[in-house]
């Protein structure tokens, strides 16, 4: 597909300086551009407009970003978006963007998890940790009120103001009293820590990844504790 687009290209361009047929060079030179985007990237365009000329395509990069979006904070609903879409259009698992965002989906999944295996000592003896449906909806329940454990997972390292609002959002909808973030990102966008600071005292975040064990997640726990009695 790329070198016969490369070949349309040519012919088009061609047609430009030695033809008076413009329509038909436009069209050439369109139909090349199509055929080496699909070449190249498999599909994964939406849309492609060149003058009157449009092509719009599978809607599955939109597909891929809703997922990978999803995948920072809630991995089960993510793949659950991948399952839906693949019951209308069953090629959608092999095409490669879907591909990469089920790959980010794998990856937050197993980072949920790990913390979710420190939630026990993190509560401590007197609390229940509660598991409510995604792999993501975890609290720690004891009296002094209800901690929602939010993973937040970042595939490019970095984190921004619309994955802690997302996430915070998902601690409330539990009925928390307070919200514990947790995230595998190694730096925060300056718009990321006026958001934590915004949500209050009662919205706590961490960066950790699984070699720091279970202390940081512990004593983050305890700290939100505190701040309810």
């Amino acid at each position: 597909m790329v070198v016969f687009g490369g070949v349309l290209t040519t012919l088009g361009l061609t047609a430009v300086f030695f033809t008076e047929n413009e329509a038909g060079s436009a069209v050439a030179i369109f139909a090349g551009a199509v055929a080496t985007i699909i070449g190249l990237q498999g599909t994964a365009v939406r849309e492609l407009t060149m003058g009157d000329n449009r092509v719009v395509f599978d809607r599955r990069d939109d597909l891929a970003d809703a997922v990978t979006e999803q995948a920072e904070v809630a991995p089960e609903a993510a793949r659950s978006l991948v399952d839906g879409f693949a019951l209308a259009d069953p090629g959608a698992r092999r095409d490669p963007v879907v591909t990469h965002a089920l790959q980010v989906v794998d990856k937050s999944d197993g980072f949920v998890r790990e913390i979710a295996s420190h939630l026990r000592y993190a509560a401590g003896p007197d609390a229940v940790v509660r598991y409510s449906g995604g792999a993501d909806d975890y609290a720690i329940i004891d009296p002094a009120g209800v901690i929602a454990v939010q993973a937040i997972y970042s595939d490019n390292g970095t984190l921004d103001s619309h994955q802690i609002d997302k996430a915070v959002e998902r601690g409330h909808r539990q009925g928390a009293d307070a919200v514990l973030l947790i995230t595998n990102a190694r730096s925060l966008t300056a718009l990321a820590r006026r958001a934590v600071e915004s949500a209050g005292d009662l919205v706590h975040l961490i960066q950790w990844h699984a070699a720091l064990g279970p202390e940081p997640i512990a004593e983050a726990v305890g700290m939100l504790r505190r701040l309810l009695r």
